[in-house]
């Protein structure tokens, strides 16, 4: 058995007599002493650490900026019909993943287009079905 210097002779003895009684009753078992020894005939597989949070780059405007910008010009939108929404002091391309997102919600999946045209910064919104 693995050296128990670290504990007290009480504990010594406490802890030889449980596993004395652990091993009359053919139990497997393991036990990590404080200074991290590992008595027993189990294996300890260590935790995973935590991976860290994933850092994030600051948001140029609050959570839902643009999806509250959106949300009047799309709210009535018809079948076949096309919108032009202008990216104003927004960018176009956050402005366009908004956009996607907020559609799919509204209307599922493959039922509107959504098209960026960089010159007039705008977006064109087509509903599909």
């Amino acid at each position: 058995m693995t050296s128990l210097f670290d504990l007290s002779t009480t504990q010594q003895r406490l802890l030889t007599e449980k596993i004395n009684f652990i091993k009359s009753l053919d139990l497997s078992y393991a036990i990590r002493l404080p200074n991290g020894e590992i008595i027993g005939n189990l294996k300890v597989v260590e935790p995973k650490p935590e991976k860290p949070a994933r850092k994030r780059k600051p948001l140029a405007f609050p959570r839902g900026t643009y999806t509250n910008y959106l949300r009047p010009f799309v709210k009535d939108l018809i079948i076949g019909k096309t919108i032009y929404v202008s990216a104003d002091k927004y960018s176009l391309d956050s402005l366009q993943k908004s956009a996607s997102s907020l559609l799919f919600t509204m209307y599922g999946p493959a039922n509107v287009t959504t098209n960026m045209n960089r010159e007039k910064n705008e977006l064109q919104l087509t509903r599909d079905h």
